[in-house]
């Protein structure tokens, strides 16, 4: 392995841990403001707050935009890393892998449009409202007992979407590299240029 390929798989390594890391701090998070505080609405204990506090330190994030950077970067890595194992994979499971990739980016392609539409029609009928903040809306269709607030519902979705797409591409990479060893492999080889040419 050259020094070239050793450190890529470091930098990897690198963002698969801090991935990880984001995912189980903010799912620790999530699990103990559950337990500590009445939620009305669905994530709001992911969107309401922004970590490190602003006072502290410039670069700040809500919690499920946490979530979202470090999900998409434990995925990346994980496949990236896994490249070569995924390679060696029976054509039939990389299809299916790839089918599951273009079917949860179908489905949550949906669910991103509709929330999207939804928080740009509550933004804009509650605009005019004293202390507006797009970060407390909700979607309470249909008459849910605990509704989903709109950022964390169209960040979540998001990550599935983008990860659906990201696998169905990823697959079909690893696809498309088989069929090109595959068609030099049964090439023929190159015929030697005749003396008569060469003279």
């Amino acid at each position: 392995m050259s020094e070239q390929s050793v450190w890529s798989k470091r930098i990897l390594e690198i963002i698969a841990y801090l991935g990880f890391g984001i995912v189980l701090i903010v799912f620790w998070y999530a699990a103990l403001s559950s337990l500590t505080e009445e939620l009305s609405t669905v994530g709001s204990n992911l969107v309401n707050i922004e970590f490190p506090p602003p006072s502290i330190f410039p670069l700040y994030l809500k919690p499920i935009t946490w979530l979202y950077v470090g999900a998409l970067m434990l995925l990346y890595s994980e496949l990236e890393l896994n490249k070569e194992r995924l390679r060696k994979w029976p054509p039939a499971a990389k299809s299916l892998a790839k089918f599951a990739g273009f079917l949860v980016a179908v489905v949550f392609f949906y669910e991103v449009c509709y929330n999207f539409a939804l928080w740009t029609g509550e933004i804009a009928a509650s605009v005019t409202q004293a202390g507006f903040s797009p970060d407390y809306l909700v979607n309470k269709f249909p008459a849910l007992k605990e509704p989903w607030n709109l950022v964390f519902a169209t960040k979540l979705w998001s990550v599935f979407f983008i990860g659906g797409l990201y696998d169905f591409w990823f697959f079909t990479r690893l696809e498309d590299g088989r069929q090109v060893e595959s068609v030099a492999a049964t090439a023929a080889p190159p015929q030697p240029i005749p003396t008569a040419i060469m003279k």
